[in-house]
């Protein structure tokens, strides 16, 4: 093989390579028209078209409602009741003797009753009420009765009241606002999850936010690389007509546009999934045809993190830990409740009341009026089973229950604090790689400047150019994502601390919420579009005036 033939076979190697990059370099680009995105309006796109956001205000407003039922207990309840009965019989020897000799007794009662019910903390029952009896029987106005009585009928009146009040077992306020304690720590705990899930999202949002942003300037940092290579190649070639260059470094050149080329499609494709990720977070699908833009850059906090403060701030406003707590008040009121229950039942019973008769409701309600015939009763019921065992068993269940939730809470006191260490030792890490990528960011500039200086006084070359170039991309990509590094490490750290809402300005006002959302309810609807106003006054309540 002559030696001569050698130049010539890698001159055509790099050729067919030049070819071959071109071609994959040259995709066809979609047209899609670019949208600007602050953060702050992401951040409100988002809380506004979020379905998981969505499902945790419903969640709070049904955990409302039941605190609302369970507080009803305490409501004054209406009872009436109407009762009529008829009976006829034939009388023994003995009521025959009582009753004048009458042989049967034929009667048409009819009961009217009416009042009010009502439970106190304090776990008695109160009842108020008026009776009437009216009373119709063959007795009524006959002449075997050793004296006189109508025959239209009688009515029999009574107007008191009846106090049921346990004294052990259903007694005191541990007994009658434990189903409302715990709905409220239900309540509670709905409003927990709701943060929780709103800082989840939000997070994941923002990373994702800054995920385009490094996207966009990927591509850009292709478009200088792209763009300098076309100008080495372009020297090249102007060298190689005056005489001065070679073939090979002509094609080198050209196969370094092509690389760069094919190198910006996959750049220009991470760019539109980054888009559509982002994008996913409001509900915003590929085919509008969109393309955001983040117009914000990540702002790299230099704040100097203490573990102590940050385990504070995570005891303040951490949903998992205030979920915890609230877990554990609620396993107290348990306890306190299967406490109660375990006692034997003893009820002072008490009632007082004004009787009345007459041959009309006037008449009989004037006794009544008057007070001529008072009556009052008292009295104790006992009730207990000859084997408390289930109740013993369900103190003892709440009581482990109560120790299980306790343990819970130092458990995620540890998984807090060791997940706190470890995003602020990752801040910390982030920051001083940061600046060995500055440093050397800058460092490559200026090679990459002297090398230009040198090709273009014939002293360089330009695969020397074209590699000075590639690791200044290279430390600049580098940098780039050392960045959003630092921002999801920020974001860590505030996720387990529970201050990423409150940093931003954005804490949602549990009774504010509960309100907007009331305001639809007691319309007695909610309509698609009372629903897309309470969101959109939700949404407003995210978009502060300044954010930091």
């Amino acid at each position: 093989m002559p030696p001569s033939f050698l130049p010539r076979r890698r001159t055509c190697v790099l050729l067919v390579l030049t070819l071959a990059l071109t071609t994959l370099a040259s995709p066809a680009m979609e047209t899609r028209r670019e949208r600007p995105l602050s953060l702050a309006d992401f951040r409100t796109q988002v809380a506004e078209f979020n379905e998981n956001i969505h499902g945790k205000l419903l969640e709070l407003e049904i955990n409302r409602r039941r605190l609302l039922a369970a507080e009803a207990a305490f409501v004054p309840a209406l009872v009436m009741n109407v009762e009529h009965t008829q009976s006829d019989r034939p009388n023994t020897v003995e009521q025959r003797r009582s009753l004048g000799d009458v042989s049967r007794f034929d009667e048409r009662n009819t009961l009217y009753s009416a009042g009010l019910e009502w439970l106190v903390p304090s776990g008695a029952t109160v009842g108020f009420r008026y009776q009437l009896r009216d009373l119709n029987n063959n007795l009524q106005g006959s002449s075997s009765l050793p004296f006189e009585s109508s025959s239209s009928g009688e009515l029999v009146s009574f107007l008191g009241f009846e106090v049921v009040q346990p004294l052990l077992r259903d007694r005191g306020r541990d007994a009658t606002l434990a189903a409302i304690r715990l709905a409220s720590g239900e309540s509670r705990l709905a409003y927990e999850d709701f943060r929780r899930e709103m800082m989840m999202i939000l997070s994941a949002a923002e990373l994702a936010y800054w995920n385009l942003h490094f996207a966009q300037e990927q591509l850009k940092f292709w478009d200088e690389s792209l763009n300098l290579a076309i100008r080495v190649l372009e020297d090249q070639e102007a060298a190689l007509e005056a005489g001065r260059g070679s073939d090979l470094e002509v094609l080198m050149a050209r196969a370094a546009v092509a690389d760069r080329r094919a190198r910006r499609a996959e750049s220009w494709q991470r760019r539109i999934e980054a888009s559509n990720a982002t994008a996913s977070f409001f509900a915003l699908g590929p085919a509008e045809g969109i393309l955001l833009v983040a117009t914000e850059s990540p702002l790299l906090s230099r704040r100097q993190y203490s573990l102590a403060e940050s385990r504070a701030a995570a005891v303040r406003a951490n949903p998992d830990f205030r979920s915890q707590a609230l877990r554990l008040e609620m396993d107290d009121t348990r306890v306190a409740y299967a406490r109660n229950q375990s006692l034997p039942q003893l009820d002072l019973t008490a009632s007082a009341g004004l009787n009345g008769l007459g041959n009309s409701l006037g008449s009989s309600f004037s006794d009544v009026s008057d007070a001529s015939f008072p009556s009052w009763s008292v009295g104790l019921t006992l009730r207990m089973p000859l084997d408390n065992a289930g109740a013993r068993n369900q103190l003892a269940a709440e009581r482990l229950r109560y120790q299980k939730t306790a343990l819970g809470i130092d458990q995620i006191i540890l998984q807090i604090e060791a997940a706190l260490d470890n995003a602020i030792a990752k801040v910390g890490a982030t920051l001083e790689a940061g600046e060995s990528f500055t440093a050397a960011i800058e460092v490559n500039r200026r090679i990459l400047e002297s090398e230009l200086e040198s090709l273009s006084v014939g002293r360089s070359d330009s695969r020397t150019v074209l590699q000075a170039e590639a690791d200044l991309f290279e430390s600049m990509v580098a940098g780039l994502r050392n960045e959003v590094q630092l921002a999801r490490a920020a974001l860590e750290v505030e996720l387990y601390e529970g201050t990423l809402l409150e940093n931003r300005r954005i804490e949602p006002d549990r009774d504010q919420i509960i309100r907007q959302i009331a305001s639809i309810l007691d319309r007695d609807q909610w309509s698609p579009a009372q629903y897309q106003s309470f969101l959109d006054e939700f949404g407003a309540s995210l978009r502060p005036d300044t954010l930091p």
